[in-house]
């Protein structure tokens, strides 16, 4: 890649020669020239990041300030059952309440333990349609049973 290439790191030289002149007040661009570098890594050896500056956080914004993680439990808490929709998402609120100590947070399975009696249900309906001959059996409706509720005896 043409448009990517970098020069030379500065050399130990180099750096005591920039750090003693703009300690004594000569101009960056005067440095550069001087060294033969670029203006960018004379700033770079004379300016240190202060420590009272805030790092930049790396990746997205944070959509859950600690503002918002103080009252949070609380909002959930009253807000149930209300239907009201919280300004962010579904995971931000898992993590939340997954800090909170007194909201005991877990996921629940969403499927149904399948008990006897469906069980028996759905044989003794499978085995009559076994018996079922060729013309009937291809009017019987087969669905997802996961995403409709229609199971063969009576919604069982």
């Amino acid at each position: 890649l043409r448009g990517t290439v970098e020069g030379k790191l500065l050399t130990d030289e180099e750096r005591d020669t920039i750090r003693p002149l703009a300690a004594n007040g000569v101009p960056l661009r005067t440095i550069a020239t001087a060294v033969k570098r670029s203006l960018g890594a004379c700033q770079r050896v004379v300016s240190t990041p202060a420590d009272n500056q805030r790092q930049k956080r790396q990746g997205s914004f944070q959509s859950v300030t600690e503002h918002h993680q103080v009252g949070f439990g609380w909002d959930i808490v009253h807000r149930e059952g209300q239907g009201e929709a919280l300004a962010c998402s579904v995971r931000a609120i898992q993590r939340v309440i997954k800090d909170v100590d007194w909201i005991k947070y877990r996921k629940i399975n969403a499927a149904l333990a399948l008990t006897k009696r469906p069980k028996e249900a759905r044989v003794r309906w499978a085995e009559e349609m076994a018996l079922v001959d060729g013309i009937e059996r291809r009017q019987a409706v087969f669905c997802d049973e996961r995403k409709r509720n229609i199971d063969g005896p009576g919604g069982m």
